[in-house]
């Protein structure tokens, strides 16, 4: 399988965008929890992992934070819902796109069933799943999934919000990496101008989407 890398699929925004999901401030009265299998705890050890690139690592606490959440919680939860979306993740990101793949569509059958078509995180299911197609080359079922997401985003949260500004930069890099600068662009370009008003010339991801800006520096990566 084929296999991409872009700005938005650099070690640092890896690890950001697994803190965002693992930031849960889950609470569980169990009392027998051992101190080393808390929530808290178990998020702060996946978060350290990531921070070090250690996915495989990482594997083991995001799958005892998924059980965890499973039976105090149940599948339609949300917090259900990120803790599935953060072991999908780690699989993603430590290339183990087979183990990924059915927890990514689990999370986001989850999300269309119980928050709806239109919540912020069936968006974000949406993303991991495109994300994980452009993974493995299968660019055509990306399309799609990242249209939704860029549209949901953009209906719920606005047009000019950090996230939407992420969607922005997703559905570009797919078309950079098809080659369709044309398409990419003006993509690259809406979602800068998103990061510089909202977040500032000077952020870190706004420096980000000007080193991507230019479409043409895909063709020589």
């Amino acid at each position: 399988m084929q296999t991409g890398a872009g700005p938005l699929n650099t070690p640092s925004v890896k690890i950001i965008v697994i803190i965002l999901v693992i930031g849960l401030g889950l609470a569980f009265t169990a009392e027998a929890l051992a101190e080393d299998d808390t929530p808290a705890e178990l998020s702060r050890q996946i978060a350290e992992l990531s921070r070090q690139a250690k996915y495989k690592d990482a594997v083991l606490p995001a799958e005892k934070l998924l059980a965890l959440t499973r039976n105090a919680r149940g599948d339609g939860d949300l917090q259900t819902i990120r803790a599935i979306s953060t072991l999908a993740l780690l699989y993603d990101y430590d290339g183990e796109y087979a183990k990924a793949e059915p927890l990514c569509k689990e999370a986001l059958e989850i999300c269309q069933k119980v928050l709806g078509p239109e919540h912020p995180d069936t968006a974000r299911s949406l993303n991991n799943l495109a994300e994980l197609y452009q993974h493995t080359g299968e660019y055509a079922k990306a399309e799609p999934l990242c249209r939704e997401a860029l549209q949901i985003r953009q209906k719920v949260l606005g047009p000019e919000h950090p996230v939407t500004a992420i969607s922005l930069s997703n559905l570009a890099e797919l078309y950079q990496r098809l080659g369709e600068y044309a398409k990419a662009e003006p993509l690259c370009r809406e979602a800068l101008q998103i990061r510089r008003k909202v977040l500032g010339p000077e952020h870190p991801v706004t420096g980000t989407s000007r080193a991507s800006g230019d479409p043409k520096e895909y063709s020589a990566r």
